[in-house]
């Protein structure tokens, strides 16, 4: 079996650009493996779905705001913080990452600038910013990080202050996810106290 046996077109029409107003109301696919029926439902619908054994699994990691844009020299760059590998210093994600280079000193606000200090595989950078407390940092002015096939310009501020908080899970707790756990983004409180 090859990767490439699982390309296929998705027309960009057919890619959500903001979920629906509503958790539950996003289409749902099933598959029934024993009879080969496929059956298009609403998540709403998840419910009769489930047979008395079964197990969910929440992934209750809440998503930073973690993409957030800083200067380098005089230049805007895009970051995303991936991880924190001690007090702050943190392995990032830069775009375009060959105009960071080693030694470089990114300014992201007042209080929260850092220095390359070293530069890894595929746009990966490592960057000290000293003691701030990045993740409060972030909160103040960070953003949802949303795949790719998810347009968001820069300057459409009012919907990225509202990804942050639409795409998290209902049962979110402890920060930690740069990335939105989608399985579980359909899920109402209702439904969990239903499924329950």
């Amino acid at each position: 079996m090859l990767v490439s046996d699982f390309d296929y077109d998705l027309p960009e029409e057919l890619i959500a650009q903001k979920p629906l107003a509503e958790r539950d109301r996003s289409r749902m696919m099933v598959v029934d493996r024993k009879k080969g029926d496929i059956i298009h439902s609403s998540f709403r619908n998840f419910n009769d779905y489930l047979a008395k054994n079964d197990v969910l699994v929440f992934n209750t990691s809440k998503v930073i705001p973690a993409k957030i844009w800083g200067k380098n020299r005089g230049k805007e760059i895009e970051f995303l913080f991936l991880k924190a590998l001690e007090r702050g210093v943190w392995e990032v994600l830069c775009k375009p990452a060959k105009k960071v280079r080693n030694g470089d000193v990114i300014h992201f606000s007042t209080a929260m600038v850092g220095r390359i200090i070293d530069i890894e595989e595929e746009g990966k950078r490592i960057l000290d910013l000293g003691e701030v407390d990045v993740l409060e940092e972030l909160q103040k002015g960070g953003y949802a990080p949303l795949p790719p096939y998810i347009k968001r310009k820069k300057s459409q501020i009012e919907l990225q202050e509202r990804d942050i908080e639409r795409y998290q899970t209902v049962f979110a707790e402890r920060p930690g996810s740069i990335a939105a756990p989608t399985a579980g983004l359909h899920l109402t409180d209702e439904m969990i106290k239903s499924i329950r």
